[in-house]
């Protein structure tokens, strides 16, 4: 036993019965006893819709009643200062629109009268303090994620808006509750009818979103709702090309335009959308030469931006799995355009230790660009330059 160990134990009989004899010691004379402490009782669960209800195809008024009554209830929970009734009401209501049989007027009727509640004049939304907006949020995406119909875009709109201190916070669940919504809308749409025409709500805020919160799980969540999953890709083959992949490389602009400023946070959530595009599946059949040229475009601005980080000779290690990343993403778009100059310059960068020094990153970086050029199609994109931090 080590000293401290038996110091330790020593002194643990002296301290417990320090404690018991002033536990269970009288007050002092004149002093007053301080009155017991009720114990809280734990917030009531929720009620439930019948799914008498839920299942119904024709709600009458009394069933409108019933579920407005159940929303209002559960939206003053979260518009108040009991945080564990916020929780109860922010989980009921994402739970009353689970269910396979669950009929689109049901879910029409309850998302109206959400959305309606949560914009009012006394919800949470324009009333509550953070700590209700962020459940307000979070019970809206969770919403999303089963009812997305149109009656969700007005207060999903209102959670993308939100500024001042900690509205990074509320937007990030804005920004999980626009994916079902895209989803959804494709889906309706089908892979026919003419993506041109396509009205994906929310779509156009995506970007706009991402370049007013630059953080990096809000843009690996605009990512998530612009790359579609790998088993909808070829179905959807037109809304892909004609509205998801322009976003996305407005996403990634964004993103490299922020290198202007420094370090984006957490710059290696960029890597996926990178991947994406230089797909064999994706960089032909699914990018016009408008886009091909606009996504080589934004690839070298992305190298100018970890090229300038990298002079600066701060976060190498960081700025290193980037670099490599995009060299990995590049070299499969030199076999899939059979451009054996960029296959060649991709290498160099690949092969980067796990730290690489700050001339050997910006020296196999500076190799990409001109080798980039050499792709079809992309022989009049312009290398990027972006100051190098200020030292």
């Amino acid at each position: 036993m080590t000293h401290r160990q038996r110091a330790v134990c020593l002194a643990f009989p002296l301290v417990a019965a320090l404690v018991a004899a002033h536990v269970g010691a009288a007050p002092p004379a004149g002093a007053v006893a301080p009155a017991p402490v009720a114990p809280v009782a734990p917030p009531q669960p929720a009620p439930t819709i019948p799914n008498a209800i839920k299942l119904s195809g024709a709600l009458a008024p009394n069933d409108l009643q019933t579920i407005q009554k159940f929303i209002t209830d559960q939206v003053q929970a979260i518009g108040g200062k009991d945080p564990a009734a916020q929780k109860v009401g922010r989980d009921a209501l994402g739970a009353e629109v689970r269910g396979e049989q669950i009929t689109a007027q049901y879910k029409d009727a309850y998302t109206r009268m959400l959305a309606d509640a949560m914009l009012g004049a006394n919800g949470p939304l324009a009333q509550g303090d953070l700590r209700a907006k962020i459940n307000a949020a979070i019970a809206v995406a969770r919403v999303a994620e089963s009812a997305a119909t149109l009656r969700l875009e007005p207060v999903i709109q209102k959670l993308l808006a939100e500024k001042g201190p900690g509205a990074d916070a509320v937007v990030l669940w804005g920004m999980k509750a626009v994916r079902p919504m895209v989803l959804n809308a494709i889906k309706l749409v089908g892979g026919g009818g003419n993506p041109q025409l396509m009205n994906i709500p929310l779509l156009g805020s995506v970007a706009q979103t991402v370049a007013a919160h630059p953080t990096g799980p809000i843009a690996q969540e605009a990512y998530d709702t612009l790359i579609l999953p790998d088993e909808m890709v070829k179905p959807f083959a037109g809304v892909n090309a004609a509205k998801l992949i322009p976003e996305l490389l407005r996403v990634l602009e964004v993103r490299a335009g922020q290198f202007k400023n420094g370090m984006p946070d957490d710059p290696e959530v960029d890597l996926v959308a990178v991947r994406f595009l230089t797909r064999d599946a994706v960089w032909n059949p699914l990018l016009s030469p408008a886009l091909q040229q606009q996504a080589g475009q934004v690839f070298l601005s992305l190298l100018a931006g970890v090229r300038a980080q990298a002079a600066g000779g701060q976060n190498l290690e960081l700025l290193t799995r980037v670099g490599r990343g995009i060299g990995l993403a590049l070299n499969v778009l030199s076999r899939v355009t059979g451009a054996d100059k960029l296959e060649k310059a991709t290498v160099n960068v690949t092969h980067l230790p796990t730290i690489a020094t700050a001339r050997d990153l910006t020296a196999a970086i500076d190799q990409i660009g001109p080798a980039l050029k050499t792709v079809k199609g992309l022989e009049n994109i312009k290398l990027a330059v972006v100051p190098p931090p200020a030292p």
